[in-house]
């Protein structure tokens, strides 16, 4: 179950909305071209521009809206490396189900694998894992929009500062002041990284740097949903 919050013109809207419902409106999302990003809850973030027209001179208005999933079991601090790979297990597992051992249930994931009791209720109790009408063990959906962020850790790097133009590859002479400037250039290019090692950008400054690796969280979390959902 997700925490649903809407920002719009009149306000705030909260609600609940389960799994089937937020994919819903993940897809829907993905559809309008929203931007969207998946966070490290286990959760996503939607945001759009809605445009009407003014009542008065009919002008055309624009108004910031978004809406916000959060889990009610945030997964972001329960994805510990050792859980990483207990669910890479489960999900790439042709299909697991639920037994029991010594009377506790555990996850069977074929004839020779299994997932022990005490890993097996830690997952159930931080709701990492669910089980479909027809006995297979999944990831939830908060699982793997936990796991999506956490696989895209993005960061920018500070900008160098004030320069020799050598240094920068350029045959400039620099400023040409006094002081402890003169001869100096300011560079101002900083770099976004992501864990995924597919992002490696450079902005004109800190700022455009963070925005292309939020497009690129946003690209990978709009590629998860046309694929996954």
């Amino acid at each position: 179950m997700f925490h649903e919050t809407i920002h719009h013109a009149d306000g705030v809207t909260e609600g609940t909305a389960d799994e089937a419902h937020a994919r819903y409106l993940l897809r829907r999302a993905v559809r309008l071209r929203y931007d969207v990003e998946a966070t490290k809850a286990g959760g996503a973030l939607v945001i759009w521009t809605a445009r009407r027209i003014g009542c008065q001179d009919g002008t055309v208005l624009e108004e910031a809206r978004s809406l916000e999933l959060t889990p009610h079991l945030p997964a972001g601090a329960a994805l510990t490396g050792a859980t990483v790979d207990l669910l890479a297990d489960i999900h790439e597992a042709r299909r697991p189900r639920y037994t029991e051992e010594d009377g506790r249930r555990i996850i069977s994931l074929n004839n020779f694998c299994r997932i022990p009791p005490a890993a097996t209720a830690r997952l159930r109790a931080h709701g990492l894992v669910t089980e479909d009408s027809d006995g297979r063990v999944r990831l939830t959906l908060p699982a793997r929009l936990g796991l999506l962020a956490r696989a895209h850790r993005t960061r920018t790097t500070k900008p160098r500062g004030w320069q020799y133009p050598a240094d920068l590859g350029m045959a400039s002479a620099g400023l040409c002041k006094p002081g402890r400037r003169s001869g100096l250039l300011y560079d101002r290019s900083s770099a976004a990284v992501c864990t995924c090692g597919q992002l490696a950008a450079y902005g004109d400054g800190r700022d455009e740097a963070r925005r292309r690796a939020a497009e690129h969280r946003g690209e990978v979390t709009r590629a998860f949903i046309m694929a996954a959902l």
